[in-house]
């Protein structure tokens, strides 16, 4: 289950990309100035929620897509929420409300969870003159718009969805030295290193290729992205008695790796290492960045993505490095 400041951070995400005028590209993310009519938003919630496959949507009340953040109250969503919900027939996909602080005005978040789809709506005119025959409706979001779900929509919500699997970070470090002697003076070196522990969703063998996987550093208004030489594997240990040299070996009997791709059976620890030469962030004092690591699984259609925010850290003993930035579970 997601946790409410992992919503937070959403929230405050999306935010920031409007104050630097850039669009929201996540069509898992709705924003609305003012809570919307429950009549015709129900509709647009529905077609959202099935379209999204199993995915958690987030609508955001209190902030639209022309950069103004005017605030919600959430006193309002005592009355709200049951008068959408009373336009569906049957289920109604749960939804996590949350206060959100920005810039002295609180939005507020709705989380809706979309696994119980299809979702649908009654056609409130049923009934009245010239409304026609059909009551209800299954709903579905196309780009920006909504329409009736055609039969291939139907059967791709049938269809059992490949589910993602579960991830909890265990620590993430990112550290950035200073170019080598033998490189340009321009291209410092970039050092990736995050420990998961990850669980597939049931008996679900998971695989994950390396070129399905994206890692995205936001520094200040910086944005890295790293696509090429992402490994992942289980941890091993070093045996440094055995003869006649030291041996590695593996220490998971759920997860396994080869140069291409990572195999999740089970439960288990998966260790992600990445390396980049590329130029210095502008903004290399920032207190805090945050990562994002995308991966998409064979046979599933949207990436896997976890995000976790980073601290700086200082210099520990014999550590030699430009900047450095952790996190570790408490």
């Amino acid at each position: 289950m997601i946790r409410l400041y992992n919503i937070e951070a959403w929230v405050l995400r999306i935010v920031d990309q409007q104050k630097r005028n850039q669009p929201c590209e996540d069509s898992r993310v709705e924003m609305k100035s003012r809570w919307p009519d429950p009549q015709k938003v129900a509709r647009l919630i529905a077609a959202h929620a099935n379209a999204a496959r199993g995915e958690n949507i987030l609508w955001i009340i209190g902030i639209d897509e022309s950069e103004v953040i005017v605030g919600a109250d959430n006193t309002e969503l005592a009355n709200w929420l049951p008068t959408v919900k009373a336009c569906f027939d049957g289920v109604f996909p749960e939804v996590i409300d949350l206060n959100v602080p920005v810039d002295e005005k609180t939005v507020v978040a709705l989380l809706f969870s979309t696994d119980r789809a299809p979702f649908v709506v009654k056609n409130n005119a049923f009934g009245k003159p010239d409304s026609g025959p059909v009551g209800l409706e299954v709903p579905w979001r196309e780009g920006r718009s909504t329409r009736s779900a055609r039969r291939e929509d139907l059967i791709r919500l049938l269809v059992p969805i490949s589910h993602q699997p579960s991830a909890e970070v265990l620590s993430a470090t990112i550290k950035i030295n200073e170019p080598s002697p033998n490189s340009s003076p321009s291209l410092y070196k970039w050092d990736v290193n995050l420990q998961l522990y990850v669980a597939p969703y049931g008996q679900d063998r998971v695989v994950i290729p390396y070129h399905k996987c994206e890692i995205v550093i936001t520094v200040g208004e910086e944005r890295i992205s790293i696509k090429k030489g992402i490994k992942l594997s289980p941890p091993g240990r070093i045996f440094i008695r055995s003869k006649p040299k030291p041996t590695f070996k593996l220490d998971s009997i759920t997860i396994n790796s080869t140069i291409y791709e990572a195999i999740i059976n089970g439960p288990g620890r998966l260790d992600v290492t990445a390396f980049l030469q590329g130029a210095k962030p502008n903004s290399i004092t920032d207190s805090e960045i945050m990562l994002a690591l995308r991966m998409l699984p064979v046979g599933v259609e949207k990436p896997f993505i976890i995000e976790t925010n980073l601290s700086r850290a200082e210099q520990r003993g014999n550590e030699n490095f430009l900047a450095k930035w952790e996190y570790v579970k408490g």
